[in-house]
C-alpha cells in the first residue's frame, strides 16, 4: 500500500468517524455512499481534508463522478503537482 493509499484511507476513516474499520477494509471498488453511508454532507467534509491534508482541490464540477475510493485516489495522483505523492 503505498503512502498515499494509507493515508486518504485514514483520512476517510478519521473524517467520518467510521469505528471499527481499517485501512484494509477499503479497496479500490468501495463505494463512498452504498459500502460505507456517506452523505452529501460527509462528502464535503471529506473534500474540504483532500485539499487541505493532501493539497489536492476537487472542484465541485469533478465530485459527482468520484463515489469510489479507487476514483478518488485516482483523481488525487491525477490532480496534484507531485503525482500522488505525500506532501
Amino acid at each position: 500500500m503505498s503512502a498515499l493509499d494509507l493515508r486518504l484511507r485514514q483520512l476517510i476513516i478519521e473524517t467520518w468517524r467510521l469505528d471499527g474499520v481499517r485501512p484494509d477494509d477499503i479497496s479500490e471498488e468501495t463505494h463512498f455512499e452504498d459500502d460505507l453511508g456517506a452523505d452529501h454532507d460527509q462528502m464535503r467534509k471529506l473534500f474540504r481534508q483532500v485539499d487541505v491534508q493532501l493539497l489536492c482541490r476537487v472542484p465541485e464540477e469533478d465530485r459527482p463522478r468520484l463515489t469510489t475510493y479507487g476514483r478518488l485516489r485516482d483523481y488525487i495522483k491525477n490532480n496534484t503537482g507531485s503525482g500522488g505523492q505525500m506532501p
